[in-house]
C-alpha cells in the first residue's frame, strides 16, 4: 500500500510538471486543464475504492490475494504513467518502455 501511494503521489506530481510546463500528454494544448485534472482526482480516489474493496473480499474470503494482486497492477499502472510523464517532459525512454505506454494506453 506504501508503494502504491507513493506511486500515485510521484504520478500526479509528474502530471502536473508536465501541465506546467506545457507538456502535457493528456490535453490538447500541452498545458494544465480544468476538465483534466478533476477527471484524474476521481481516477486516483476509485484506485483505492477498489483497493477497499479487494482488502474487504481479502478479509471475507481469509486471503491476501485480491488486494495485493489490485496493488501490483495499479503500481504498474502508475509507473507506466510516470515514464509517460517523464517521456513527455524530455527524459528518454526504451522504445519497449514506449511501446508499453502505447499499448496501455489503447487498452483503455
Amino acid at each position: 500500500m506504501t508503494a502504491l501511494l507513493i506511486f500515485v503521489a510521484v504520478d500526479v506530481a509528474t502530471g502536473l510538471l508536465c501541465g506546467f510546463a506545457g507538456k502535457s500528454p493528456n490535453t490538447e494544448d500541452g498545458g494544465l486543464s480544468s476538465k483534466t485534472m478533476p477527471e484524474g482526482a476521481a481516477k486516483k480516489v476509485e484506485i483505492f475504492f477498489i483497493l477497499l474493496i479487494a482488502a474487504w473480499l481479502d478479509i471475507a474470503m481469509k486471503v491476501t490475494i485480491w488486494k495485493d494482486a489490485a496493488c501490483i497492477y495499479y503500481i504498474a499502472e502508475e509507473g507506466l504513467s510516470i515514464l509517460e510523464n517523464a517521456g513527455a517532459l524530455g527524459l528518454p525512454n526504451p522504445d519497449k518502455l514506449k511501446n508499453a505506454i502505447e499499448a496501455l494506453k489503447n487498452g483503455k
